[in-house]
């Protein structure tokens, strides 16, 4: 039996105070560390790109780090369609909820959403993925029937269609994929958001949900770390049901880090704070709510039915109850039986890399982008 299963129907109970296993790139201080496969080449080509844009992204000339072409010296072979479906990669969660009680369902969506904000980090490391070029595809299924879509809509800015389909059509996720990312002045930490809201379809309702806020640190020094922050909020208009997600994680500023600085060079210490929340966990809360009780942060019109917390980095709870443990498996996407030659798989910077010929990729790399603007210019022509 599936792990994720066994776990949801044994219905484990949480111990409170227990020591539950991290996954095994977790720093200390909290956060996924992402040099944890050291890899200095890669983080020397960086610092040669961020100087070549370093004033650009200082005078505000670059608005989205995402639409800056990366060396094949700083990729993975994954494309960026295919760590969107990695972000999708425990679909058992989904399955469940489709026949699922509303509370259960949210519970379920809300689990589906936090397993899988490890598995990218986990696969990237130091690298990133391969930028997708306009009308490229992937398609992706599991054994029980899944299917995972995508095309790459819009190069400026990327935007990627996605549909994930479950077996016998019993759920669908879908939206539009965009991010945005910000370079931080020093160089040295970016912010990724991701834009619009990707909804679950289910026979009898829907699941409208926000996504996570992305913390990078450590790109040029120190401990490169990963981190979610912010809040996240899910949405079943028909049970007028909410979820909120809070990521505990609080960067520090650049004033604190002086403080610090100063406060221990003349002995002193910051003062220990026995409530200090672990930078990678978080806190989850569905509220029952009125019919025009919809609108953000309206406490007088909601009512807490569930609460639920963890580390997503280790594990999932609600109401005293395991959801999802990190050492839970689950099944991995494989290629569909007949793939569009627009497949990401087909790409041959992709493969290239994956023999580690990075030059001969990086060849190739370029020939595929300039092919891309080609194309983009005469479509641009075909429309005056």
């Amino acid at each position: 039996m599936n792990q994720i299963l066994k776990t949801l129907q044994e219905n484990e109970i949480y111990e409170e105070g227990k020591a539950y296993p991290y996954h095994k790139c977790r720093l200390q201080k909290g956060g996924f560390k992402m040099n944890y496969v050291e890899d200095n080449s890669t983080r020397a080509v960086m610092v040669n790109v961020l100087k070549q844009i370093g004033v650009k992204l200082y005078n505000g000339e670059i608005s989205n780090a995402m639409q800056i072409s990366r060396p094949a010296a700083m990729c993975t072979s994954l494309s960026v369609l295919e760590c969107i479906a990695h972000d999708h990669v425990y679909t058992d969660f989904l399955k469940e909820a489709a026949s699922s009680d509303p509370l259960r369902q949210m519970q379920l969506v809300c689990a589906h959403m936090i397993s899988g904000l490890h598995y990218n980090s986990s696969k990237l490391f130091t690298k990133a993925p391969l930028e997708p070029t306009l009308g490229e595809t992937l398609q992706l299924q599991k054994s029980d029937g899944t299917k995972f879509l995508a095309e790459q809509i819009c190069q400026n800015p990327p935007i990627a269609s996605v549909i994930m389909i479950g077996p016998d059509n019993c759920y669908r996720q879908y939206h539009s994929h965009q991010v945005k990312v910000n370079l931080n002045k020093n160089l040295n930490s970016l912010v990724g958001r991701a834009l619009g809201e990707q909804t679950f379809q289910f026979k009898d309702s829907e699941i409208v949900s926000e996504l996570a806020e992305i913390h990078i640190d450590g790109l040029l020094v120190g401990d490169r770390a990963f981190h979610y922050k912010g809040k996240v909020e899910l949405l079943n208009k028909k049970q007028n049901l909410k979820a909120v997600i809070n990521f505990n994680y609080q960067s520090e500023g650049h004033i604190a880090k002086i403080s610090n600085t100063i406060s221990s060079l003349f002995g002193g210490s910051k003062k220990k704070n026995e409530n200090v929340l672990e930078k990678d966990s978080f806190d989850i809360s569905i509220y029952k709510i009125s019919q025009n009780g919809n609108q953000k942060d309206n406490d007088d019109c909601q009512a807490c039915i569930s609460k639920g917390n963890g580390n997503w980095l280790a594990f999932l709870q609600f109401d005293g109850k395991l959801f999802w443990k990190i050492d839970d498996h689950n099944e991995t996407w494989s290629p569909d039986e007949k793939l569009l030659s627009s497949d990401s798989t087909f790409r041959l910077d992709r493969q290239l890399i994956q023999k580690n010929k990075i030059e001969e990729a990086q060849k190739e790399k370029i020939r595929i982008e300039a092919e891309d603007q080609k194309f983009k210019k005469l479509r641009s022509s075909s429309k005056k």
